[in-house]
């Protein structure tokens, strides 16, 4: 008897999903606090307005727009999820980076806007850098390297004091819809961040 039910049960989610088109990656329900991760199946949703939303950012003008010729100035993570790529809408929109690249300066995103001077910056066939004081008057390089011109996709590198390394899959602002979108709806209360898969930068740059 609880077979069948079960049976049923789960007979019942798919039809239910497969009404709505939406994958369901996770779904908690405690009463109060609610907790759902899915990947959301219209690419016209205003979620995706959300995160590609630069209204704090400097308006890019004449005076401020940046001189690159392959990097444009608005930048949000990528993910890596089952050896494709998505971008991401977290339950805490800290933990969500957006970039920002001007003429002069370098503007960061992660629920307060700050930005520095950029230094010195150099461009060539796939690759730019950019030298910048970061937080604490930290000198920082940034290489981004670009593996998917078509897509804007790129890998952020920065190298801070004693050789510190960090890196970040990036993809141009406008091209999020290019992209499957995974939300973290996180209702009454906060939870942890999806986990995605780690990815081997070094070995993406060298295989370029």
């Amino acid at each position: 008897m609880l077979l069948i039910s079960a049976v049923n049960l789960f007979a019942s989610n798919l039809f239910a999903q497969h009404l709505s088109d939406t994958i369901f990656l996770l779904k908690e329900n405690n009463g109060f606090e609610r907790h759902e991760i899915f990947i959301e199946p219209n690419k016209n949703s205003d979620n995706y307005k959300d995160i590609i939303d630069f209204s704090s950012f400097p308006e890019i003008s004449n005076k401020n727009k940046n001189r690159y010729k392959e990097i444009p100035s608005k930048w949000i993570p990528l993910y890596s999820y089952k050896m494709d790529y998505y971008v991401y809408s977290p339950c805490d929109f800290s933990t969500n980076q957006q970039v920002g690249i001007y003429d002069k300066a370098i503007f960061f995103n992660d629920f307060e806007l700050y930005n520095y001077q950029i230094n010195s910056s150099k461009e060539s066939n796939n690759k730019c850098i950019i030298y910048y004081k970061g937080l604490e008057n930290e000198k920082t390089k940034l290489e981004i390297f670009i593996l998917d011109k078509k897509k804007g996709v790129t890998v952020f590198k920065y190298t801070r004091k004693n050789n510190e390394v960090d890196y970040r899959l990036m993809v141009v602002a406008e091209n999020a819809r290019l992209f499957p979108l995974i939300i973290n709806k996180c209702i009454n209360g906060k939870t942890k961040e999806f986990e995605f898969e780690k990815i081997d930068f070094e070995n993406i740059i060298d295989s370029k």
